[in-house]
């Protein structure tokens, strides 16, 4: 009688909470270690840094070419930034199983790499401008306005209150960004950018900010002239 032994090799799966706690990482420190050399680069590595160890375990050459790929010059805007970071752990997740299969080439590595840094480079451009567009050329602005009242009031919630939603803001929508590329991967920023509702947004937030910059000018812009008209 013989019996047939077969070797299974568990997939490897980031949790939620995986996800989460990169992204924190990341986020906390996305605009803190910014250097010339490679600006947040660093930021982006710290957080993927505890996942890598997770889906590479014992590999030691594939986790330093991993550490590698994520600390080299990385440069967008830290909340739509978020989507790339995503749509990085689900490669990463991919390639983890991919090189448990017996007829991984080893030198496959490289060309991931190369596609990786591609996509990076290529998306933290145009993420940036939406994200300079949207939330620091509209949104913030907006948040002011509206505490301007108390603020001229002398109430402190004028200060406060547009810091913390503002925070709030930010927070919740780089997570379903973050969630949202890893998720999807590297199909999800194609369907982001392609779709015409990024456009649409911008228009409308942008619409809505002149709206509301023309009703406080009115309100609280006085304009007095010393010319006259006679009839």
């Amino acid at each position: 009688m013989m019996t047939t032994m077969t070797n299974t090799v568990t997939e490897k799966k980031l949790s939620k909470k995986d996800v989460l706690k990169a992204w924190a990482r990341y986020y906390a420190t996305a605009e803190v270690g910014n250097s010339y050399e490679r600006l947040t680069a660093m930021a982006f590595g710290f957080g993927q840094a505890p996942m890598l160890e997770k889906l590479y375990g014992d590999n030691k050459e594939e986790l330093r070419k991993a550490y590698q790929r994520h600390i080299q010059f990385y440069n967008s805007e830290g909340t739509w930034g978020s989507l790339v970071f995503g749509i990085a752990l689900a490669l990463e997740e991919e390639h983890a199983n991919e090189i448990t299969k017996p007829d991984y080439d080893p030198e496959q590595t490289d060309s991931f790499t190369d596609m990786v840094t591609n996509i990076k480079v290529g998306l933290m451009g145009p993420l940036a401008g939406i994200g300079d567009s949207i939330d620091m050329g509209t949104i913030r602005p907006i948040f002011l306005s509206l505490f301007i009242p108390a603020a001229a009031a002398g109430n402190a919630l004028g200060g406060i209150g547009p810091l913390v939603l503002f925070g709030l803001y930010m927070s919740f929508l780089a997570y379903f960004l973050v969630r949202q590329g890893y998720t999807l991967g590297r199909d999800s920023i194609a369907s982001v950018l392609q779709s015409s509702a990024i456009s649409r947004l911008i228009d409308s937030a942008g619409v809505l900010g002149l709206f509301m910059m023309g009703a406080l000018s009115a309100s609280y812009v006085k304009l007095t002239t010393p010319l006259t008209y006679c009839y």
